[in-house]
């Protein structure tokens, strides 16, 4: 077979690390020194390693140069990844990155005391709250005695579910107005999949907030047991 004239690689090297990554590309660069060679993935990292990039998003091919200009889905574009990268959780992620994760959000409004999912509803979906403040709930309990009930700027909430593609395990109520991102089950699972970056940044903060859980737990007992009669 004679070597092709383009060569298309359609997702080819999405669960390779980095380095795997930069080591294919020269060893087709060198197999194929005058072909074209076409890389389509959800994030194109160092973009420096391309001659060029194009992001393209519902169809459309997207511009750099115009991203700042305040109008249609550009400007909205760039107020997503705005938000997105001011969050502690996003915000080490690079720009291509952060860019995957708005294609798959959209904006969500919850006023105060409305819910924004129920206990035993499907998780649908993932929620990143950018304004305002929302409590998890659990019908059966009058109060959660845990800081971590409370859902501020910057905290993606129900990921675990989508993630396990389980049932809402409590209620999300808005507390104040709530706005935030909402990033859909399968496309967050797709971006999962197809980013380890991603992927590493939300077990370190989920295993962060279970490790919060824990303290307070544990707090909790303690004063439990100082309370019962014969206990020291």
């Amino acid at each position: 077979m004679r070597r092709p004239d383009i060569l298309v690689l359609d997702h080819v090297l999405t669960t390779r690390d980095a380095a795997e990554r930069l080591a294919i590309r020269a060893r087709l660069r060198g197999l194929l020194p005058q072909a074209t060679i076409l890389h389509l993935e959800p994030v194109l990292e160092p973009r420096e390693a391309f001659d060029v990039t194009f992001e393209i998003a519902n169809g459309r091919l997207l511009d750099d140069d115009a991203a700042g200009e305040d109008d249609g889905e550009q400007s909205d574009m760039v107020r997503k990844v705005r938000a997105l990268g001011q969050t502690s959780l996003f915000g080490g992620l690079s720009r291509a990155q952060l860019r995957v994760l708005a294609f798959a959000s959209a904006w969500f409004e919850a006023p105060s005391g409305t819910y924004i999912f129920r206990e035993g509803e499907e998780a649908d979906a993932a929620y990143l709250v950018t304004e305002g403040v929302a409590e998890l709930v659990w019908s059966d309990v009058e109060e959660l005695e845990f800081e971590q009930r409370f859902v501020r700027p910057g905290r993606l909430i129900g990921d675990l579910s989508v993630i396990r593609s389980e049932k809402r395990h409590l209620d999300l109520i808005a507390r104040e107005d709530v706005r935030g991102l909402r990033i859909g089950a399968s496309e967050l699972r797709d971006v999962i999949a197809h980013d380890p970056e991603i992927a590493v940044s939300l077990l370190e903060t989920v295993s962060g907030y279970l490790l919060d859980t824990a303290g307070q737990l544990r707090a909790i007992v303690r004063d439990d047991n100082k309370d019962e009669p014969g206990r020291k």
